[in-house]
């Protein structure tokens, strides 16, 4: 009777998971950075912004890049990684509005020499670029690596 009452119990908590897996989504840069995976400077910028100073840099886009994203976008430069971000903006801001513009910014190509970039590069991106992203975002990425993606037989 235990052994019955348990398993039933292990496929209510396995259910849940897997119907409640999205609402868990924002959990892999948390894990990820607990096991030193993400720099520290990378981290803290995803989950703040950085600290926001006055922008002496003109906004090249203002048509479509508020002020606020602009802003991000030149304290990431800061980041080791992201390096030359401001200036990619600034050089080609219109290979830059069709990242801002895919329903799907994090899967988007970005331009040079972004490509490439992590996968905790990547979010700060879509955070500098599309704030309303950065969730499916997390998603995406955390559902490729969790094991509650492959629905497993009891």
């Amino acid at each position: 009777m235990f052994a019955g009452f348990a398993l039933q119990f292990i496929h209510q908590i396995h259910g849940s998971l897997i119907v409640h897996a999205h609402e868990y989504a924002v959990m892999w840069p948390f894990s990820s950075a607990g096991r030193g995976e993400v720099e520290d400077t990378d981290w803290r910028f995803f989950l703040t912004g950085g600290v926001a100073l006055e922008n002496p840099h003109p906004n090249p886009a203002p048509t479509w890049l508020g002020e606020k994203n602009w802003s991000e976008i030149v304290r990431a430069s800061e980041l080791p990684a992201l390096e030359g971000l401001m200036k990619s903006v600034r050089s080609d801001p219109n290979r830059w509005k069709m990242v801002y513009d895919s329903p799907v910014p994090h899967e988007a190509t970005f331009p040079a020499p972004f490509q490439k970039t992590s996968d905790m590069n990547r979010l700060i991106l879509v955070r500098c670029l599309r704030s309303d992203k950065v969730i499916p975002a997390v998603q995406v990425r955390w559902k490729l690596r969790s094991p509650l993606a492959r629905r497993t037989k009891f």
